[in-house]
């Protein structure tokens, strides 16, 4: 699985979490003044661990990005545990896998037992606790699961079926995150208490929690109904998600999933099925065979909803795409057609193996406790023309004679949206957000035709309108496919009427059109951000030249997923010649051992968005090796659009490097941009690199 880099996220999806840890020296301590053992005893740990060992604990805990472990007297020794010292997890306010590490002094011996059992009290129903084996000396050697703890405030058991890790690999350090995906705040409702970690003999049941998330069973593969008991369909939530299989709340004969992206979860938060082998059978992708289809029902029209297929033992080699609701509190079938990849995300490959799905749901938006259901994951997909409801005789026969079905005319497309909102969310100044489904485009040899017209102008025949050209926005569908997607340039704050054909190309007959209407966003009626409450934006506070007099020597500066995270450097430049004759630069250490996402970021920048004027972000590097740099901009809630990565093409010497942000959006709901992330040297590594980088500039195109 993957992950999107936020994370990088974007679309760098995903491993079944976002949670790159890295190896480092122990004996760091975790600084909280709380007992964690004397010291007196021999420093070893072994199964089970019960934190009554007379070890030293800091000599084993490394925490990261806001974690904070420590061993410490039971608050509550009642129920299944009544022992005197458990470990206490408090998720700070750091990024949303915080975490730590423990670290054993041997490599796990999977001829113990493969199932760990593990005593664990929640401040919260349903949080999650991930449980991840890792090798010290390469972090790329990983297993994990994820386990969701349905009670609160009373100890119970977890068991986590590791029989799918690697057993030939050494793992020797285990992996706490709790509530993955959502950022902690350090208070009661974010600290969780663990003890008693049994290794046993797996049994037959897989993962115990509690919940039937079809973990036993065959190895699953296409077509996916979730209605055989006897499947394993390896369900796994990543980035804040919480999914079970259950009845179908329309139909209580069949079983679906269940998804729910909890209140503050990731923008990229999904679930995979599959995990962790992937399906028995891969993907059978040709060069005309490209689509998938899911089942979805969504309490939304005109959210994306974007699948993602991998392969399990290699999740770099990868494929996403999106389509877009249509309908809202009714089943549709979306078609996802992978020759038609999602911006900045790899192409398909027909060499590669798929063999394991990720569906992530409202993709680019933060939880807000949506629900989601979704079923019958099949290969090569087509949408009925009613889109899976139960209204074709509505849509269908009855508007025969109307539609012109004596002569061969197409129907009347139906689920066309045209709104001046996304899902929640507002369009921008002159914008509409237009959708619909697949109906008979495409697999018929039919076309979408799209018309529109300001509504007070409007001919009396919609084909003398203004015609749009499909496949001049991205995800427009190019006309043959379903589209979401937003349609700027018109007149602010008037109403347009769209009229949406299918047309028949070699019989040159059109359909009945869809007639919708609606008012483009902007101006004062519609609250837009735009106005006057942009008078409190205070940036972007730019050049960032890092002199005493300007911009980003003084600001804080935060190092993160680098080993042990040196700190950004403000120094005398070390080669003022060439393109860049400055006083003083930036100096950042990426360590071989780092995530090759490895950056850092501050939040002095200021408030802005992005505008005509400032979409051209420019920094000069001087790097010894080639390798991507990254730029992304986030907003304060975390959201994103990603980072842009442009290589350097010279070694030893200043070069200036040009990003353009033409294409990325601003944040949802007229939140600023308010946090600058700046990844230096975006690449594995075989050594540790040493990065200069100075005078970030934004200007207009």
């Amino acid at each position: 699985m993957i992950l999107f880099v936020a994370l990088a996220l974007p679309f760098a999806m995903i491993s079944c979490s976002d949670d790159p840890v890295s190896s480092v020296d122990p004996g760091n301590g975790n600084g909280n003044g709380d007992d964690n053992g004397n010291g007196n005893g021999p420093d070893t740990i072994e199964f089970p661990i019960t934190f009554e060992e007379d070890v030293s604990w800091e000599d084993f805990i490394v925490d990261f990005e806001g974690g904070e472990l420590s061993v410490i007297d039971n608050p509550d020794p009642s129920g299944i545990n009544t022992s005197e010292r458990v470990a206490r997890m408090i998720k700070g306010e750091g990024e949303p896998f915080a975490g730590s590490v423990l670290e054993l002094p041997e490599s796990i011996n999977f001829s113990d037992g493969e199932a760990f059992t593990v005593s664990v009290w929640a401040p919260r129903e349903n949080t999650t606790m991930l449980l991840k084996f890792e090798n010290q000396d390469d972090s790329s050697q990983e297993y994990e699961r994820e386990l969701t703890i349905e009670e609160s405030q009373e100890w119970v058991d977890i068991t986590f079926n590791m029989s799918g890790a690697d057993q030939s690999l050494n793992f020797d350090q285990l992996v706490f995150i709790f509530d993955n995906g959502t950022v902690g705040d350090g208070s009661a409702d974010f600290t969780w208490y663990f003890d008693n970690i049994r290794q046993e003999e797996a049994d037959d049941d897989g993962d115990d929690n509690g919940d039937d998330n079809g973990d036993t069973g065959e190895q699953v593969t296409l077509p996916i109904t979730f209605d055989d008991d006897n499947v394993a369909y390896g369900l796994a939530d990543f980035g804040g998600n919480v999914s079970e299989i259950v009845e179908d709340p329309t139909d209580g004969s069949n079983m679906v999933v269940e998804t729910t992206k909890q209140s503050g979860s990731e923008t990229w938060a999904g679930t995979s099925v599959g995990t962790p082998d992937g399906f028995a059978d891969p993907i059978p992708f040709t060069s005309s065979e490209t689509t998938m289809s899911v089942r979805v029902w969504s309490p939304t029209a005109g959210i994306p909803v974007r699948l993602k297929v991998e392969d399990a033992d290699n999740p770099e080699q990868s494929v996403e795409t999106e389509a877009t609701t249509t309908v809202s509190e009714e089943w549709e079938t979306l078609v996802f057609d992978f020759s038609n990849e999602a911006e900045g995300t790899a192409e398909l490959n027909l060499s590669y193996t798929y063999n394991l799905a990720s569906i992530f749901f409202d993709f680019n938006t933060s939880g807000n406790g949506e629900t989601y259901y979704w079923d019958d994951v099949e290969f090569g997909g087509e949408a009925p023309d009613d889109n899976g409801d139960d209204n074709g005789d509505d849509n269908g026969d009855d508007n025969g004679d109307d539609n012109g079905d004596d002569n061969g005319a197409p129907a009347m497309p139906d689920g066309f949206v045209a709104s001046d909102m996304v899902g929640d969310n507002p369009v921008g100044d002159g914008e509409v957000f237009l959708a619909a489904g697949p109906n008979n485009v495409s697999p018929g040899g039919i076309e979408y035709k799209l018309f529109y017209s300001v509504t007070a102008d409007a001919p009396s025949d919609p084909l003398d309108a203004t015609e749009y050209v499909f496949g001049s926005t991205a995800g427009d569908g190019d006309g043959v496919n379903a589209f979401g997607f937003t349609y700027g340039g018109l007149e602010v704050d008037t109403e347009y009427t769209f009229w949406l054909f299918q047309y028949d190309p070699d019989a040159d007959l059109y359909s009945e059109p869809n007639e919708q209407s609606t008012v483009t966003g902007g101006g004062d009626e519609n609250g837009d951000d735009n106005g006057d409450d942009n008078g409190d934006l205070t940036g972007p506070n730019v050049p960032i030249d890092f002199e005493d007099d300007g911009f980003g020597a003084d600001w804080d500066w935060i190092v993160f997923e680098n080993e042990d995270n040196p700190a950004l450097e403000i120094i005398d430049n070390p080669d003022a010649s060439g393109e860049n004759t400055s006083d003083r630069v930036a100096q950042f250490t990426a360590r071989e051992n780092g995530a090759p996402f490895a950056g850092t970021n501050s939040s002095d920048i200021g408030t802005f968005l992005l505008d005509e004027t400032n979409r051209t972000i420019t920094i000069m590097v001087w790097k010894t090796e080639i390798s991507d740099v990254g730029i992304k901009l986030e907003a304060a809630s975390g959201w994103s659009a990603g980072e842009i990565k442009v290589a350097n093409t010279v070694t030893e010497e200043w070069e200036v490097l040009t990003f353009d942000f033409s294409d990325v959006s601003n944040p949802p709901d007229g939140e600023p941009y308010s946090v600058i992330t700046i990844f230096p040297d975006f690449d594995d590594r075989d050594q540790e690199n040493v990065i200069y980088f100075d005078n970030i500039t934004f200007s207009s195109n």
